[in-house]
């Protein structure tokens, strides 16, 4: 393993915070391609997963026109797939605690973020959600 604990970049001021966002993999990226950079990304989602292939298209059919959450080469935001992941799991920990405690979620409390008063089954619906395996 090389210790590398420095960066350097040299390229136009206004580039940089492309460069540094979760999206870098939606960019244009062919500059540098060819100019011996060594540079090394990772990727939120996998578009290559047919699952996911299949969500996305589901997610694309419902935008209004013009606002397009995928970029030419259908790869999506970081920022909307990690909404789309947000509530997929609420949604999930929701579901498991209806199925375990049916008779909390059928009158539950007025949950606010106004109000210093918490919901007695948060924890509970926190667990569930800690406890998920999302592929």
């Amino acid at each position: 393993m090389r210790n590398i604990y420095s960066i350097i970049v040299d390229t136009k001021p206004e580039s940089l915070p492309l460069l540094l966002t979760a999206d870098l993999e939606t960019f244009n990226l062919e500059d540098f391609k060819y100019n011996y950079v060594n540079m090394t990304a990772f990727r939120l989602v996998d578009s290559d997963n047919p699952l996911v292939r299949h969500t996305l298209r589901d997610i694309e059919r419902f935008q209004p026109i013009g606002n397009n959450i995928l970029n030419k080469s259908n790869v999506i935001q970081a920022g909307p797939a990690l909404m789309y992941d947000a509530v997929y799991a609420l949604s999930r920990g929701l579901h498991s605690l209806q199925q375990n405690s049916p008779f909390l979620l059928r009158f539950p409390n007025n949950a606010s973020c106004d109000s210093e008063i918490s919901w007695t089954d948060g924890s509970s619906l926190f667990n569930y959600i800690d406890s998920l395996m999302i592929r």
